[in-house]
């Protein structure tokens, strides 16, 4: 089977499809209340983000607005008639299907049973995403679930011809990212006439991290730092290989790569400070994607993720240091976090990324909030 893999999920609409439906829409005190109880709903998988917009589906316009706010690319899905109708299409499923797609697993639906109203449910979808050569009759099966932890994905496979079948696939329900963000708050301030950012003072708003994507011609001398970071015995080559990769990213069209092997004896971190205040509570999230991660040599497990550490006015360290673990092995994207407070004296927060393991490591949309 060939697929045929349409990259609809972020393409971007006409204006004319995200023309306002009126005035800005009020946001009062019962819309942030029915905003809030869609907020609390876990967003870290592609299950709780799918939970997310069946739940977001019931709010008002004000309340839609506000959940913007802090969750701009999922109020875009919801909008979005194109993705409207994929969620039609998971209403019409069957009860005891529609459960187990809220527990985080896949349902396969084959061609006997797709039936009535669910099989018109495919074929609206076909037509609003001008899937060619489509016709309802020919549907194979139809898949919907999670992938690679990631995206929750539609997938539709129907008979082309006696011997060949195609599968056009939707993707949503993605991760949540800097530039990806901004690109929903663009598309939704044409739709509610008004910018739905977030309060700079508020739980969930971004601090000032630099080019956390990574776009940047020069962000590894700009906006990151590469700095020593592990040595094995007295040797300082071969060094790992740390770049911006343009053949692989999770938000926007780079990442940086971490590569070494069991000859590199020099291992780099890249880190960035951003400006805090003491006692403020704060969220560092970044997505890392790995291949064939291991431990060779003297290496060690835990030398691979993500870390948070504390400096002073005058740049001296305070405070312990925060410290998350990526898993070795080949995997998808996957997310990273930490909570921590920045501690008395604290004037600016140390990101530092680092793979000090062989194989290669790739890490993107790196972003540091306030936290509740």
């Amino acid at each position: 089977m060939k697929a045929l893999l349409l990259a609809l999920a972020i393409a971007a609409l006409s204006p004319a499809a995200w023309a306002g439906a009126g005035a800005t829409p009020t946001v009062d005190a019962a819309a942030v209340a029915q905003a809030d109880r869609v907020r609390m709903i876990p967003d870290t998988d592609p299950v709780g983000r799918i939970q997310m917009l069946l739940a977001a589906r019931s709010l008002s316009p004000g309340a839609q607005f506000s959940l913007a706010t802090t969750h701009p690319s999922i109020v875009e899905q919801l909008i979005d008639p194109r993705f409207q109708e994929v969620l039609a299409f998971i209403d019409a499923l069957p009860a005891p299907e529609l459960h187990r797609i809220r527990r985080g697993e896949t349902v396969v639906r084959a061609k006997r049973d797709l039936k009535g109203r669910e099989l018109e449910a495919a074929a609206v979808v076909a037509a609003r995403f001008d899937w060619p050569r489509f016709e309802k009759e020919k549907i194979e099966a139809v898949r919907v679930g999670p992938f690679e932890s990631r995206v929750f994905r539609m997938d539709v496979t129907y008979k082309k011809s006696k011997k060949k079948e195609l599968s056009n696939v939707v993707e949503l329900a993605w991760p949540s990212s800097p530039e990806r963000d901004e690109e929903s708050r663009e598309r939704l301030s044409r739709h509610f006439g008004a910018r739905p950012s977030r309060d700079s003072n508020m739980a969930g708003a971004p601090l000032p991290v630099q080019d956390g994507s990574f776009e940047k011609e020069h962000t590894l001398n700009d906006a990151w730092e590469l700095v020593e970071a592990v040595t094995m015995g007295n040797k300082r080559t071969p060094a790992s290989d740390v770049n911006i990769d343009g053949s692989t990213a999770l938000d926007g069209a780079y990442s940086v790569r971490f590569y070494a092997d069991d000859h590199t004896r020099l291992f780099y971190e890249l880190a960035q400070l951003v400006p805090v205040v003491q006692y403020q509570p704060v969220q560092l999230r970044a997505q890392v994607k790995a291949e064939n991660l291991r431990v060779e040599f003297q290496q060690r497990e835990d030398q691979v993720g993500m870390t948070l550490s504390w400096l002073d006015a005058g740049y001296q360290p305070v405070g312990q240091p925060t410290k998350v673990v990526a898993r070795i092995s080949t995997h998808p994207w996957e997310l990273l976090e930490l909570n921590a407070e920045a501690p008395p004296n604290a004037a600016f927060a140390r990101i530092a990324l680092m793979s000090a393991v062989s194989g290669t490591a790739w890490f993107d949309a790196v972003e540091l909030r306030r936290a509740d």
